[in-house]
């Protein structure tokens, strides 16, 4: 899923966030490799973050958010 800009986020309706994270889920769900550009993420998410929504999970899941939802 992209860095969310604050303007970016501020703008995005409950449907647009939905949709983001089932096109950011479809990696995942398709089994392929994911790519981790981490640097690019951190510099990114130096400004600030700003999510747009919750995800809960289970303490005990072995898989994390970051894998499923890219």
């Amino acid at each position: 899923m992209k860095t969310l800009s604050k303007k970016y986020r501020e703008d995005l309706t409950p449907g647009q966030v939905l949709q983001l994270l089932r096109e950011s889920n479809q990696p995942f769900a398709k089994k392929l490799k994911a790519s981790r550009y981490h640097q690019q993420k951190v510099t990114e998410k130096s400004e600030g973050q700003f999510p747009a929504g919750t995800i809960l999970t289970r303490m005990d899941s072995l898989t994390s958010t970051e894998f499923i939802f890219g």
